[in-house]
């Protein structure tokens, strides 16, 4: 009985840190791509203000 309880424990203890792994994982990515997404949004923006000033410098 012990022997079944203990391999029972481990394979809980292991699906349990794959699982926390899984998540900071999925998390790490989303983050990273929040991130990207930020710093494209700001590139547009910075060069839609640049374009918008030469535009109206032209005027």
């Amino acid at each position: 009985m012990t022997v079944v309880v203990i391999v029972i424990v481990i394979v809980i203890g292991i699906v349990m840190v794959t699982m926390i792994v899984i998540v900071i994982v999925i998390v790490i990515v989303i983050v990273i791509v929040i991130v990207i997404v930020i710093v494209i949004v700001m590139m547009m923006t910075i060069r839609f203000c640049s374009v918008i000033k030469l535009w109206k410098g032209n005027e």
